[in-house]
């Protein structure tokens, strides 16, 4: 991982891995999509609030449903969305390929524990 400013974080390719960072403070885990063009701005898809829904309302409604009641929410990862923040300091931990490996094989290791559970 390293830790990057808005001009570098600009020049680097939708698909890479990365959160806003903070000095020691993370925000949600995102993937970058293309650039707005003649912007300081991006598309992303994030990773935590990936919620299938049409609208801020469904959404929050999911997350009590199953707050209360533990339903299932779907989840939908193709969902893009502008950042719009315009920060210039804005700085970004970019995960690297080694990075992303690693976190591909914890995944593995993770779907392989609830294909055991959905067995038994």
């Amino acid at each position: 991982m390293k830790i990057v400013d808005l001009t570098e974080f600009l020049r680097l390719p939708p698909g890479t891995l990365y959160a806003k960072y903070e000095p020691c403070v993370f925000e949600s885990l995102a993937i970058k999509s293309e650039n707005c063009s003649h912007t300081k701005d991006w598309f992303y898809s994030d990773i935590v609030y990936a919620i299938a829904c049409n609208s801020s309302d469904e959404m929050f409604d999911l997350l009590d449903h199953s707050q209360k009641h533990g339903s299932s929410i779907p989840m939908d990862f193709e969902i893009t969305s502008r950042d719009g923040c315009f920060e210039d300091d804005q700085l970004f931990a970019v995960f690297e390929r080694a990075d992303v490996e690693q976190l591909i094989e914890k995944l593995k290791g993770t779907l392989t524990i609830l294909s055991r559970k959905e067995r038994e």
